[in-house]
């Protein structure tokens, strides 16, 4: 059986997901590769267009927005992937929707909350909820207080 390559290694890594710059060196460096090495496989993968870091951030950016996180969790996690110079064209496209994203992950949760739960719980939980995924603390209070229009603020 024929030994593999370290570009077969970067191929293998790429064929399951995309991978920043960063990310890919490490998994390259974890593989067993000297940082030199891994650093010229990175290069031939991006002479390749295999991998480039503001398409992965863009990429990124949309697939978060899609599993409805705000603006300011999405730069976080861009960050840890490390796109962070990319990050910022990245959920700049995004923030037109924020406001929307926010309302949808309110309803979804709002029918999780059990309806026995006082008014004053449910908003609690809900601006919890919202700040935790990453939205503005003005989306979030416009978010529950549309959601929860009916109810009153203090019980």
């Amino acid at each position: 059986m024929k030994e593999r390559t370290p570009m077969d290694i970067a191929m293998n890594l790429l064929a399951r997901r995309g991978f920043s710059c960063r990310e890919l060196k490490t998994r390259l460096t974890k593989a067993g590769m000297t940082p030199d090495l891994a650093g010229q496989v990175l290069s031939e993968c991006q002479r390749l267009g295999l991998v480039n870091d503001e398409i992965y951030a863009r990429d990124c950016a949309e697939m978060l927005a899609a599993r409805g996180l705000g603006t300011r969790r999405i730069r976080q996690e861009l960050r840890l992937r490390g796109v962070a110079e990319q990050a910022g064209s990245a959920v700049e496209d995004l923030a037109g929707n924020e406001a929307e994203r926010a309302m949808e992950a309110a309803r979804y949760k709002l029918r999780l909350i059990s309806p026995q739960d006082p008014p004053l719980k449910k908003r609690q939980k809900l601006y919890r909820f919202l700040l935790n995924r990453g939205f503005s603390g003005d989306v979030v209070s416009d978010t529950v207080h549309a959601v929860l229009a009916g109810i009153p603020a203090e019980e």
